[in-house]
């Protein structure tokens, strides 16, 4: 019988999503990693409310925890969360994105030297958007929070099909 850590070690693409300020000016302010198996990781930073664009004021702030577990003290803090928690799952990493500024931030927390285990793919012509709107539809969950949209993504994710 196999054990939670030795199916952990099985599980090595991941779904991410970011939350961020502003189109131009990116500050992170959350970040989601989700697995087929529901093994997630989900964490918001500080952030400075003055840098945030009018959609994230009216539309992403109000979606944040901003406490408990999910909150990290620092950018630094969430860099040794994230580092801790990828280090359970043994060999290549591939972590699936839908946009630029979603990897650009995942990276930016390896100093954009990312660890030759990770790699990283575009999904964004993979995604079924019909799918995507059904998720949630069907859920309790709300668009431009960063686990839901990862979740939304691996839903909808169809590797074998390009949507424009």
């Amino acid at each position: 019988m196999s054990t939670l850590r030795e199916n952990l070690k099985l599980l090595r693409e991941f779904f991410n999503d970011c939350e961020f300020s502003d189109l131009v000016d990116m500050h992170l302010i959350s970040i989601a990693l989700v697995s087929e198996s529901g093994s997630d990781f989900y964490s918001e930073v500080p952030f400075d409310e003055f840098t945030c664009n009018s959609f994230v004021t009216e539309t992403v702030i109000s979606l944040l925890a901003r406490s408990g577990n999910s909150l990290c003290a620092s950018t630094e803090d969430l860099q040794s969360r994230l580092d801790f928690w990828l280090s359970q799952f043994e060999g290549k990493i591939t972590i699936f994105y839908d946009y630029f500024g979603d990897i650009a931030l995942f990276m930016e927390l390896f100093s954009n030297q990312l660890p030759v285990h990770i790699d990283c793919i575009n999904i964004r012509g993979k995604i079924k958007k019909t799918k995507h709107e059904e998720y949630f539809n069907k859920s309790d969950e709300q668009k431009q929070h960063a686990l839901s949209d990862a979740r939304a993504n691996k839903y909808s994710y169809e590797p074998n099909a390009y949507f424009s």
